[in-house]
């Protein structure tokens, strides 16, 4: 993982855990003086608890907190450009197929809004034609920008209502 890569979802983690209200379901005790690395731990911290900001964590959910953030940190820094992104960008897709969040069926947890902050470039820079081969990434990316406690300062990414390729 590039030392690039490794700065931007540090950063992303570390903005997800400053926000202690909103559907984020964030618990930050583990946070330490500005120490990049307890960024990452405190995440796994947070998903070997037993809350998730008032939420008990089942066993099924401490194990998909643990295994997005081990995703997201192999394959994330392939989400840097539209090429290399492709094979993630599918794999995503598929799993937002049979599921409406990452980690949660009813609302978006912390992973959510670290996926979404790593995702916001790519998804600002591919065509409308590319959003609809990845219609439920699409789905999912437009419901978790339209919180403004995610999204902060970005931009919204535009997606079409309708098919406009077959």
């Amino acid at each position: 993982m590039g030392d690039s890569f490794l700065t931007l979802l540090l950063s992303e983690i570390e903005l997800c855990l400053n926000h202690r209200q909103g559907f984020l379901h964030v618990k930050d005790s583990n946070k330490e003086n500005g120490n990049p690395g307890s960024l990452l731990t405190s995440v796994i911290l947070q998903a070997s608890g037993d809350q998730n900001g008032g939420e008990p964590l089942s066993v099924r959910q401490k194990a998909e907190f643990r295994q997005w953030i081990e995703y997201i940190s192999i394959y994330g820094h392939l989400l840097q450009n539209t090429l290399s992104s492709q094979p993630v960008l599918k794999e995503l897709n598929d799993v937002l197929s049979v599921k409406s969040f990452l980690t949660s069926s009813s609302y978006p947890t912390i992973i959510d809004a670290v996926f979404y902050g790593i995702l916001h470039k790519i998804m600002s820079s591919i065509t409308f034609q590319e959003k609809e081969q990845y219609v439920n990434l699409s789905r999912w990316f437009n419901t978790i920008q339209h919180d403004s406690i995610v999204r902060r300062s970005r931009n919204i990414v535009t997606f079409s209502k309708n098919a406009l390729y077959t």
